[in-house]
């Protein structure tokens, strides 16, 4: 990643995102570089394990995941990606 103006309203990003692209990086420095690229609020998941949330200038906060008992999660990390498309799409149209 590459400082510069903040372009993001938010960035979402799943553990399997991470551990794909960036398996050497330390986890809490790779957080603090999503946020200098964000106005808005960075979320990193990790399954079952807390949920990693802040605003630029925070520090992280975290977030116990709900138990549920899934019945299907093909394409499961794709919803939030899909979610930030659309909107995207549609600050765009504006």
């Amino acid at each position: 990643m590459t400082g510069g103006e903040a372009a993001n309203s938010s960035i979402i990003v799943a553990e399997s995102y991470i551990r794909e692209n960036y398996p050497d990086r330390d986890l809490q420095k790779l957080f603090r570089d999503y946020q200098a690229v964000t106005n808005g609020i960075v979320i990193s998941r990790f399954g079952d394990t807390p949920i990693w949330y802040a605003r630029p200038d925070e520090s992280v906060r975290y977030f116990q995941p709900y138990s549920i008992d899934p019945v299907d999660t093909t394409g499961g990390g794709r919803g939030y990606y899909l979610h930030q498309v659309s909107r995207r799409v549609e600050y765009a149209d504006v």
